[in-house]
């Protein structure tokens, strides 16, 4: 991957140079990554306290192996490093970034407000990558990260990166409070979404009052079936309702699908669009990726194959080629996932995840046909309708610049 080719070359031009992987990927496979010579220290968990600690180690010639998450080899650490006071952790030095980097959190600052999930998921590695107990940082911390951010950067906008924002209501609840009180103003979001169950219409109207515009939900599948299988310790009508009350709080809301879990089949998919499409959702669907360490890793490898490495799986690409199914099981082969993909996005009309972005004019446009044609016939009288209507702007546009370009050439004087 990246990561072990950028390594390679660090040490082909500095052999000297000593280098370090972390990250999501460490924490889920780090004894693998140990065997791997292109990496001299493989660190899994939080690093912010030891990884100045592991540095100065490493500069001065010392043992590092001692230290809380460094990997050595199988089987690797018996406990994850983790961050017990998130409050005491420094907030983030962008003024260190390059320029462009410092632009792009102006208009949307990250913010992590918490780690961890207590929900047992089967296909989620978050509770593998940043444990199962919920480490909050109080409302006053995150406000004062805000306070900062728009003294030090202009921020005017953030978005919410936490895997269970809304897991505390009540702390959610008074983050808003403080934030209204604060007279910041922030137009906020968040797009890694929120558990439908822990919204009621109070949370729901603090966020749209303190600048909430987005929230993102995991549907999953609209199957309750699927929901079942997985853990998931939701119902369907326990998201809708969350999403309606998000909704009448004047909160646009997206829904986060995913194709091929157990129990999933094409039918099913067909029921998570309509799903969709009934309570205006912006629907995001994403092909599963089974990751080491959850509960759907050890579901593959009994009741279905491997197809590739999970390193070579994506959830979602800007064409529907870049995107193939890890593994496949008797009941849902690998052909079947990708016609379920190709037909979900088909029908949530979002062609660009699905069509090359080099594929221009006429061919685009017979492309996006064809695709209606396979998986959605009733919208092709629509689409056709149309596609000739732009096409006639398109010429009428043409016609009215030459006739403009005529006159200037004919006008005195020129």
């Amino acid at each position: 991957g990246g990561a072990s080719d950028l390594a390679a070359l660090a040490k082909a031009t500095r052999p000297a140079t000593r280098t370090v992987i972390g990250g999501p990927h460490a924490t889920l496979v780090g004894a693998e990554l140990a065997a791997d010579d292109r990496f001299d220290v493989v660190f899994a968990g939080e690093a912010e306290s030891l990884f100045p600690v592991l540095c100065q180690r490493l500069a001065e010639g010392a043992a590092v192996a001692d230290l809380p998450g460094v990997v050595t080899g199988p089987p690797g650490p018996t406990t994850l490093r983790r961050e017990p006071d998130l409050d005491a952790l420094a907030f983030p030095a962008y003024d260190l970034f390059p320029a462009l980097v410092r632009d792009a959190i102006a208009r949307t600052y990250p913010l992590i407000t918490s780690r961890g999930c207590v929900f047992g998921c089967t296909y989620c590695s978050v509770p593998v990558i940043s444990g199962r107990r919920f480490r909050a940082r109080s409302p006053e911390n995150v406000l004062e990260e805000l306070r900062r951010a728009r003294a030090d950067y202009g921020a005017v906008g953030f978005e919410v990166l936490d895997d269970t924002f809304n897991f505390d209501p009540e702390r959610c609840k008074e983050i808003c409070r403080q934030l209204i009180a604060s007279g910041l103003r922030f137009v906020w979001s968040c797009p890694n979404g929120v558990r439908a169950d822990r919204i009621d219409a109070e949370l729901a109207d603090l966020m749209a009052r303190s600048g909430c515009e987005l929230a993102m939900v995991g549907v999953e599948s609209a199957q309750p079936e699927v929901l079942a299988a997985v853990n998931k310790g939701e119902t369907i009508e326990d998201i809708e309702r969350g999403i309606r009350l998000l909704q009448n709080a004047g909160i646009r809301v997206g829904g986060f699908f995913i194709v091929g879990l157990p129990g999933d089949s094409y039918a099913a998919q067909e029921r998570s669009v309509a799903f969709a499409r009934r309570l205006g959702l912006h629907a995001h669907f994403n092909m599963l990726v089974p990751y080491p360490g959850t509960r759907l890793w050890q579901w593959v490898r009994e009741q279905g194959r491997f197809l590739r490495g999970f390193e070579e799986g994506t959830h979602f690409a800007d064409t529907a080629a870049g995107v193939q199914s890890v593994f496949e099981t008797p009941d849902f082969t690998a052909a079947q996932r990708r016609r379920a993909y190709e037909m979900v996005l088909t029908r949530t009309e979002q062609f660009g995840f699905l069509l090359p972005q080099a594929l221009r004019g006429p061919r685009w446009h017979l492309t996006k046909l064809q695709l209606l044609a396979r998986y959605d016939r009733r919208a092709v009288p629509a689409q056709l309708l149309a596609t000739i209507r732009g096409a006639a702007r398109a010429v009428i546009r043409r016609l009215w610049r030459r006739r403009g370009a005529a006159q200037d050439v004919g006008a005195p004087g020129a």
